[in-house]
């Protein structure tokens, strides 16, 4: 199960590391360059209908051929192809005459029915249906690669001696037919999640809350061919399909090298699609502070990145109306199997991310210890639990109008320009401050070990001398002895701080450890002071440190770790507090600017 290959939120800095030159080479990923590549212009979209003299009307209705995913992880997989086909709805139609020019232009309906004016009795013409659309149920283009910005097409011909209709016509799921029906039911997804947005985001839905209403999104990109992995970009060979941020584009897979019956492919992998959809929507329409990076649904990590994949989790169980998040691995042509099925309705079972029991964590101050603000899956459930209709010890549901209005909001919410390093905590912060009609979402927190604060992550800190000592602060529990690195459990070992400097700033960094009572045990403090992007323990984002040894363990020395001659422009930092070596009760500390002490405070 390789969960680090199935859902990489690219890093922000993949055309840096794949290179976006627009020089064209022949290589070993099927005549690629890059993700990044900015090709040809893709066709203009026909959208408009021509009037037509004594006009002939040609009818007809587009499908597509697919496949579903069946039974369990022991035995399960993607299926034959169903028996019923499905309709290519709000897709490009066009009409072409012998000359191969495009005389008339049309869309499919919500049943994929068609209905086009062509001139009478002036020859044969070819009709096509077209992987794209442009209107207001979805705005989508299912291409083959950056390189050549080709959509799929089905076609059948016509003459126009009177109207007809030409049947249905449809999209083949079969290898040797290159599943062609694989970028029809790509593109089905994505008027599927558009009209989830429009009915629980869209006008009149939410503005009373403060939401932006989106009625549909903007336009995205997807790249599929059949048989290729998208995972070749980045030089593996485990089938991946991936979101590139700032680009909105899609890269599906589509099987591997040329395999599409027993390899990984996502095409018929709905849960995959409309998860790198949600990370789309977390790109273009509202804000993501994700860096990138591994998660395997079993481990405490960035917390950004928690939220970014626990996000595009639940975004694709809400649009399919399923807890199932399901990734399948060939089909019953040749052989078949799933690569996982989670239920992230299931709170229960540790498979996926179940944060440590506990209760009460007074070392950090809450009531519940926090740690599930630092996991994929927790995410995932919290989220979904404030929208289902399944009661497990809450009763909170069809929230997605007021999720919506916390992260799309740009006063109050997610998108005031105050926010960076956007996390869970932000989010239960904003939520649980929003007022109205707002629901109570303590039990389902609970549930999850959540907490409404920032406190374990990105909280402001300002210089203020009034502030109390040390337990004004979270504390940092090592809980094993370490060498050679620090322990990387996020949540326990490691408090993270957001600094926001409007002008630069000169001078010295102190964290000095204090122990009033003398009952606490004596670890080395570290402190590392990580750029806009703060990835965690990336040599590349630290803009200063200091991780040497204290001269001292005993916790009757007053020691403390300084950065002297510290300059920082102005601008936002992550500000890492850690411990290198250390075992027992949690270490106090204060943090000072130039010998004013830092204070949790926001802006």
């Amino acid at each position: 199960m390789n969960f680090c290959g199935r859902w990489l939120l690219l890093l922000l800095a993949i055309s840096v590391t794949l290179g976006c030159s627009e020089k064209k080479s022949t290589n070993e990923i099927d005549d690629r360059t890059s993700p990044t590549y900015q090709g040809p212009a893709e066709e203009a979209y026909c959208s408009t209908a021509s009037a037509v003299a004594s006009p002939v009307t040609i009818t007809g209705t587009a499908k597509f051929q697919w496949r579903q995913t069946f039974g369990n992880l022991i035995v399960g997989g993607l299926g034959a192809i169903e028996n019923t086909t499905k309709p290519i709805r709000r897709a490009e139609v066009r009409a072409k005459n012998e000359a191969g020019t495009v005389v008339q232009c049309g869309e499919t309906d919500s049943s994929g029915s068609f209905s086009l004016d062509l001139p009478g009795n002036t020859g044969t013409y070819t009709i096509e249906v077209n992987s794209r659309a442009f209107n207001d149920y979805a705005k989508a283009s299912v291409l083959n690669k950056p390189e050549f910005n080709q959509f799929y097409t089905i076609t059948t011909t016509v003459a126009s001696d009177s109207s007809t209709s030409v049947g249905t016509m449809t999209a083949p799921a079969t290898a040797s037919a290159n599943v062609i029906a694989g970028a029809f039911n790509i593109l089905d997804q994505i008027v599927e999640a558009n009209t989830y947005l429009k009915t629980y985001a869209g006008t009149g839905t939410c503005a009373s809350m403060g939401c932006t209403e989106i009625n549909v999104a903007p336009k995205v990109n997807a790249y599929w061919v059949a048989g290729f992995n998208p995972g070749s970009y980045v030089g593996t060979s485990g089938g991946l399909s991936f979101y590139l941020p700032n680009y909105a584009r899609l890269f599906i897979l589509g099987g591997i090298n040329g395999n599409t019956t027993e390899a990984d492919t996502d095409h018929f992998d709905n849960s995959i699609i409309l998860h790198e959809f949600g990370h789309f929507l977390e790109d273009q329409v509202f804000k993501s502070n994700s860096p990138g990076g591994s998660h395997d649904g079993q481990s405490v990590i960035d917390p950004r990145l928690a939220w970014s994949e626990g996000w595009g989790n639940f975004f694709q169980a809400a649009v399919r109306n399923s807890a199932d998040y399901v990734d399948s691995q060939g089909n019953t042509d040749g052989s078949t199997s799933l690569i996982f099925n989670a239920n992230i309705e299931d709170n229960t079972n540790n498979t996926y991310d179940d944060p440590k029991p506990g209760g009460s964590d007074l070392s950090k101050g809450y009531g519940t210890n926090g740690e599930g603000n630092f996991r994929e899956f927790s995410v995932s459930r919290v989220l979904w639990d404030s929208i289902d209709s399944a009661n497990d010890s809450e009763s909170i549901t069809g929230g997605f109008s007021e999720l919506w209005s916390v992260v799309t909001n740009q006063s109050w919410g997610w998108l005031a320009s105050k926010w960076k390093f956007r996390s869970l905590g932000l989010f239960h912060k904003l939520q649980s401050e929003m007022g109205g009609s707002a629901t109570d979402w303590s039990s389902i927190r609970a549930l999850e070990r959540q907490v409404n604060s920032r406190r374990e992550y990105a909280q402001y800190i300002t210089p203020d001398a009034s502030c109390a000592d040390a337990n004004y602060f979270v504390t940092i529990d090592p809980d094993s002895a370490v060498s050679g690195s620090p322990n990387t459990d996020y949540f326990e070992n490691y408090d993270f701080y957001h600094l926001s400097l409007t002008s630069a700033f000169t001078g010295t960094f102190l964290l000095e450890y204090s122990d009033s009572n003398g009952a606490g045990t004596k670890i080395d403090l570290d402190i590392r002071i990580l750029d806009k992007d703060g990835r965690i323990n990336n040599s590349s984002d630290i803009v200063a440190q200091n991780i040497d040894d204290n001269a001292s363990s005993s916790p009757s020395v007053a020691e403390s770790t300084s950065i002297s001659n510290l300059s920082l422009p102005a601008g936002d930092y992550l500000i890492q507090i850690f411990s290198w070596n250390g075992t027992g009760t949690p270490a106090q500390y204060n943090m000072k600017l130039n010998n004013i002490k830092l204070c949790l405070k926001d802006p």
